[in-house]
């Protein structure tokens, strides 16, 4: 693999335990698999992915920290 291409999307979710809460999750891709995506997905394609999804906390503009998602390391993805 040649190294240092990227590639990544936000998807936002509904918490399924409030309908009125949203949260946001990063998929980034790396080299081989960000390059494929990046060639053949368009806005608005549906794909599957699983993997691995990490969690941590970022402070907001207004100082409170915020949670956030990130998904890497997919193992598998599907267009």
């Amino acid at each position: 693999m040649d190294g240092g291409f990227v590639c990544y999307t936000l998807l936002y979710a509904r918490n399924p335990h409030d309908s009125n809460r949203w949260f946001r999750i990063q998929v980034e891709t790396r080299d081989d698999m960000a390059k494929l995506f990046f060639q053949h997905l368009r806005p608005n394609d549906h794909i599957d992915i699983s993997g691995h999804l990490e969690s941590y906390f970022k402070v907001s503009s207004n100082g409170n920290p915020k949670s956030s998602y990130m998904k890497k390391r997919l193992e598998a993805a599907s267009y």
